[in-house]
């Protein structure tokens, strides 16, 4: 597939979104990940992918190593961000619990050290936008996913425009005019 074959599926994904404002609030967050643990293009243990059997919703997940750490989540026509968290919730405040919900576990995985597996979270995007402590909780367990291998198995299905649009303002700025044309 050619570059310009690529940034037309973003193009086409990113329309799939509920408005411009969800959709860049979803690459910022991503955008963090990868600044706030130093993930570098050619990183092998990131993959930031568009799942062919998604096509009719916004659905750009992000893993490390084994596990996803972010992806964009549906329920009742609502779309809501879902993410990795260590099962220690009991630290975080009432008012932050509240606004979580758990939907998952992860299974222990044998490269990892770990009583509780971290869980799967949903929320609105501006919960983990808005919240310092949830955030830098997410970006923890992120971490502690980043050192447990050196490539992800799921590396083939990573998409580097992405990156690119994550990354670089100016280029994401271009694709979401295409894709939110005024």
């Amino acid at each position: 597939m050619s570059y310009l074959q690529e940034q037309e599926e973003l193009i086409s994904r990113i329309k799939l979104a509920p408005n411009r404002v969800w959709i860049n609030n979803y690459f910022d967050l991503i955008r963090q990940l990868i600044i706030g643990l130093d993930i570098r293009y050619d990183d092998p243990r990131i993959v930031i992918s568009m799942p062919g059997d998604y096509k009719d919703k916004p659905y750009i997940p992000v893993s490390i190593n084994y596990r996803y750490v972010l992806a964009s989540d549906f329920e009742n026509g609502e779309i809501l961000i879902s993410f990795i968290l260590s099962d220690l919730m009991d630290k975080m405040p009432q008012d932050i619990r509240g606004k979580l919900r758990k939907t998952s576990y992860f299974e222990h995985h044998p490269n990892l050290i770990e009583n509780v597996p971290p869980g799967w979270y949903s929320t609105s995007i501006l919960v983990l936008m808005h919240s310092n402590m949830l955030r830098v909780a997410w970006l923890q367990e992120c971490l502690t996913q980043l050192l447990v291998a050196k490539s992800s198995i799921y590396r083939k299905s990573h998409r580097p425009i992405i990156y690119d649009a994550v990354l670089y303002l100016d280029f994401r700025k271009m694709i979401f005019d295409k894709a939110f044309p005024e």
